[in-house]
């Protein structure tokens, strides 16, 4: 280097050293020219060798020269380089949108709070009573969208200094009496203050009027009037507790039974409804004091308010599969009967309209929309009790799992499969316009599902079907049939259909339809809820099957179904508006690789990754996703992007090895606007009504304005879902109530929660956000949510990627999934599975998998004692 160079490079350095001290960055980062992050000496260094020369990677200004001009770009960009580009979107939420009315509102003389409430069988604390076991407070019972809402307003005038407290309850039917209890007592549904209109008992009719909101119903309104405190008979005074059930004894409902309870709800005076809990029997020592502990209501503390003000009260009627299914513990006049016509659709079969819980009438406007191809057919058939879906047994399909497939790493849609796997054709009950009555082909034999040769574990019964005579019943996962006296001549090779003559009460169940010995395995169909284990259709399935003869077997990959008979067709064509040829076979659970670990002390642990087979084509780029739980997305809706923004850290700035990122997604009915991603194992959609519709559309086949062309198409189809119904679904999942969390006093949970953030966990499942002002439903605004959740985008590893992105997110990327409620997966689910493909059978497994950014939390897991790792498995237990 001559004299004048380096004589250069020494005042460019201390230039730079001052440039650094004030410089910032913008943009991408070009000066960068040795690639290593920062703008520094190696990179004046290079600009130095391309001195004087034409254009080149220092020509930094464009000019063709590399001089004094490039020099000063170098130095204006020095210092590290912005790793992503300026996120250009707009708010989800951005004010615009009118905001439904506050739930509690303040005037001059009184705090007046309004929720609405449901019907429900049984009071909150019943378990076993006197023996008899109710466990019948949260389940739903038929016609829940009928005249069963009331709602409730409180105007408490003690929280502003005055004197006690006014309720109104309007409700959709004349009560028959107006029960009102007030102060709980004790016992499990004794109340200090029982209060009705017969013998005029402090409830009063005020009127009868026509309802403006329900067009055809009618609305009685009731109020009653509470001055003091039970059972001291003081008068009402901030602070006081008073627990409210209001029982809905119907006088002539259009449908279902005549009398029903309410929700025990803790009100608090001055401070307004609260999540709830036994406090005696929570904090009792022994098993015999909390036997003897009272059941009295008090608030929970705010740190196991999960959600918030949403956060439901403990459970104590011991129903652990219905805790996902219930309505925020704050929900809104506005919201209360749209979500239960939202649960409605949610529950609802589109190709059989067949509803999937007992009693309830077939919902006729939504048959005949599933497919030409599709997933599953309803919400709840992949979203079982809106918990976590698991993985299907050795052999069985993967029925509640998206199946991502693409044609390369980036995930282009595969030429065949498209962007989803769609095992089931319009040729099953309804799809496409369908009515259930199966193929309609010659039938070359039909056989008789009693007429087995040898079986395991199935019985036959009396049929009820058209034909009488008897069925196979009491089918359960690995059950088999073989017609081994029954062959079946197949004229030419080609594809023929089979109908199956079935009924099930749960739905859920997969029929796997093979030749005697399992081999080979002609398809798979899933069971559909039928309305009744006598309730029969028919559905049918495309095989390949060649020419000669066959013996059939037919075996349960998962159980819960019945079977009268089933037949082979010659594909003369579909009942259904599919074809044959459309189905693109289904993925199977093949088995399981075990992959062995040790922990640092030496004790040893099992990892296992599944093992898929495909009975369709194979698509060479795939990644599978079973179905999260939905409890809590409307909170993570409603936080602001401005919080995320803070949470963001792509270049990782502050050197904690954690550099978790945003994306931004098209708005699908406006590809000019973007969002924050929030939804999908990828962040791949802005909004749960989004979520919804891309789900209606790739799950179902189902089409609406958000997202109008099924997969694999490239024109439009017509509008199969209305608005309407989209925001009725949005509404129900968006105020599905977080469970608060349990176990406050456990030592080991706390434990768990300290060594959760020493081992920086908590640097992606952020414990504490709190939600904005701005989303259109009331209960979700301004809440302190513990959602446990960065909702970022983090790099987990090889351990974890598959072999397919999603536009600009790689194979080894996944959004920071919540972990409140995990702890209820096992009683919700029937079994415990984590992790997108549901890999993992336990909580320690779904730790042990956690690679890339998350590695050094992982190996100080490992490290630890058997009983920290315990104490965190307590503690996530407890959320």
């Amino acid at each position: 280097m001559t004299h004048s160079a380096h004589s250069l490079l020494k005042s460019l350095a201390a230039l730079a050293l001052f440039a650094s001290l004030g410089a910032t960055t913008h943009g991408d980062c070009p000066a960068d020219l040795d690639g290593s992050g920062q703008v520094g000496g190696s990179d004046i260094g290079l600009l130095l060798a391309q001195w004087g020369k034409g254009s080149g990677s220092a020509d930094l200004n464009g000019d063709g020269r590399v001089d004094g001009a490039d020099i000063g770009a170098m130095l204006g960009a020095w210092g590290w380089c912005p790793c992503e580009e300026d996120l250009v979107f707009d708010p989800i939420h951005d004010g615009s949108e009118p905001l439904e009315p506050e739930i509690v509102e303040y005037t001059s003389d009184a705090m007046i709070t309004r929720i609405a409430d449901r019907a429900r069988d049984r009071h909150a604390r019943e378990d076993i009573v006197n023996g008899i076991p109710y466990r019948t407070y949260d389940h739903w019972l038929p016609f829940y969208w009928e005249q069963r809402v009331a709602e409730i307003e409180i105007i408490d005038r003690a929280a502003m200094g005055g004197d006690g407290l006014t309720f109104n309850f309007p409700t959709l039917d004349r009560l028959n009496p107006a029960e009102f209890r007030t102060f709980y007592a004790t016992g499990f549904a004794g109340y200090h203050n029982n209060m009705s209109d017969f013998l005029n008992a402090g409830v009063t009719l005020v009127s009868i009027e026509p309802s403006e909101r329900y067009p055809g119903e009618t609305e009685y309104l009731y109020t009653a009037e509470i001055e003091n405190k039970w059972p001291e008979q003081t008068p009402l005074a901030i602070g006081d507790r008073m627990e409210i059930e209001l029982s809905q004894f119907l006088t002539a409902p259009r449908n279902g039974r005549l009398n029903y309870y309410g929700t025990a709800i803790l009100y608090v005076v001055g401070e307004g409804i609260v999540p709830w809990y036994a406090k005696a029997k929570e904090e009792a020592e022994t098993p015999a004091e909390r036997e003897a502990a009272s059941f009295d209501s008090f608030p929970l503390p705010e740190e196991a308010w999960l959600g918030g003000r949403t956060t439901l009260p403990y459970q104590y009627s011991n129903e652990p599969d219905e805790r996902f299914k219930q309505m925020v513990g704050n929900i809104s006049h506005a919201s209360g009967h749209a979500f239960t016509v939202g649960r409605r659709l949610h529950h609802t079969d589109f190709g059989t309209g067949v509803h999937s819980e007992d009693g309830n009438p077939i919902f006729a406007d939504h048959i005949g929309k599933l497919g030409p191809r599709f997933v599953n057919t309803s919400c709840v058939a992949c979203h079982i009790g809106n918990g976590r879906a698991l993985p299907p047994a050795v052999g069985g399909a993967y029925n509640e799992a998206v199946i991502q497939v693409g044609s390369d790493a980036d995930g282009t849609p595969h030429p065949i499969l498209g962007e989803v796997l769609q095992p089931s054709t319009g040729s099953t009950p309804g799809g496409g316009g369908g009515d259930g009555g199966g193929g309609d082909g010659t039938a070359i034999i039909r056989v008789e599902a009693e007429d087995y040769s040898a079986m395991s574990g199935v019985q036959t019964e009396t049929c009820t079907d058209e034909g009488g005579g008897l069925n196979v019943g009491y089918i359960d996962a690995g059950d088999w049939m073989a017609y081994v006296d029954h062959p079946v001549m197949i004229p030419t090779t080609g594809t023929y259909l089979i109908d199956f003559r079935v009924a099930s009460v749960p739905g859920g169940g997969t029929l796997r339809f093979e030749e005697v010995g399992g081999s080979p395995l002609y398809g798979t169909i899933d069971i559909p809820a039928t309305g009744g284990w006598q309730s029969w259709i028919t559905v049918t399935l495309s095989v390949q099957l060649t020419a000669g003869e066959h013996r059939f077997g037919i075996s349960a990959a998962s159980g819960g179904w019945n079977l009268n008979w089933f037949e082979v067709l010659e594909p003369d064509g579909f009942q259904g508006g599919g074809d044959a040829d459309d189905s693109e076979g289904s993925m199977l659970l093949a088995g399981w690789d075990e992959i062995p670990g040790t922990y640092g002390d030496g004790s040893a642990y099992t990892l296992r990754r599944p093992v898929y087979e495909f009975t369709g084509p194979v698509p060479e780029f795939y990644s599978v996703r079973l179905a999260p739980q939905l409890v809590g997305v409307g909170l993570l809706e409603a936080i602001d992007e401005a919080t995320l923004l803070e949470l963001a850290d792509e270049c990782d700035l502050d050197e904690d090895g954690i550099s978790g990122r945003l994306r931004t997604v098209e708005n699908p009915l406006d590809p000019s606007r973007s969002h924050v991603g929030r939804f999908g194992g990828r962040a791949s959609t802005a909004s749960v009504r989004e979520q919804i519709a891309y789900a209606m559309n790739r799950d179902m086949g189902v089409s609406s304005e958000v997202f109008p062309v099924l997969d694999g198409d490239v024109k439009p189809s017509p509008i199969e879902i209305a608005n309407e119904d989209l925001d009725l679904m949005d509404r129900y999942t968006s105020l599905l109530g977080i469970a608060a969390r349990r176990n406050l006093l456990d030592p080991a949970a706390i434990e768990g929660e300290a060594l959760f953030a020493a081992a920086n966990c908590t640097a992606c499942h952020v414990p504490t956000m709190v939600t904005g002002s701005t989303h259109p439903y009331a209960e979700l605004r301004n809440q302190t949510i513990h959602p446990y959740t960065d909702m970022l985008l983090h790099d987990m590893g090889p351990g974890l990627a598959d072999n397919i992105g999603d536009h600009g997110v790689s194979g080894a990327e996944w959004r920071t999934p919540a972990l409140w409620n995990i702890g209820l997966t096992e009683g919700v689910s029937g079994g415990e599975a984590y992790l997108h493909d549901g890999r993992a059978g336990s909580l320690e497994e779904a730790i042990l998998w956690h690679g890339g950014e998350a590695e050094a939390s992982k190996e100080t897991f490992r490290n630890m004692s058997a009983s920290e790792r315990a104490a965190i498995v307590a503690f996530l237990k407890s959320l």
